[in-house]
């Protein structure tokens, strides 16, 4: 898949659809890995999302060195919400 526009907004709307009780936890678990596929293929989108989920821990698997750094990445990369999120949070 090329379209990573498309693959982040699929894996947005299965978290989503997941944390508002509408898809089973399969669903939530497969964004991870689609945000995750996208931000290793340079999708600013996917390496904030992925990134927000490794610091938060909220797909099981808690690794907030790694997030912040793939936020960074997402920053760099002019991602805006990425941006916010590492000038209020506390380092």
């Amino acid at each position: 898949m090329h379209d990573w526009e498309s693959l982040h907004d699929i894996a947005a709307h299965y978290a989503s659809a997941h944390e508002n009780g509408l898809l089973p936890r399969k669903y939530y678990d497969k964004a991870f890995r689609y945000y995750e596929y996208g931000a290793k293929k340079g999708n600013p989108a996917c390496q904030y999302d992925y990134g927000f989920m490794l610091v938060l821990g909220n797909a099981g698997v808690k690794n907030e060195e790694l997030g912040l750094q793939w936020i960074k990445k997402a920053a760099d990369a002019g991602y805006l919400s990425a941006r916010h999120f590492l000038a209020d949070y506390p380092q």
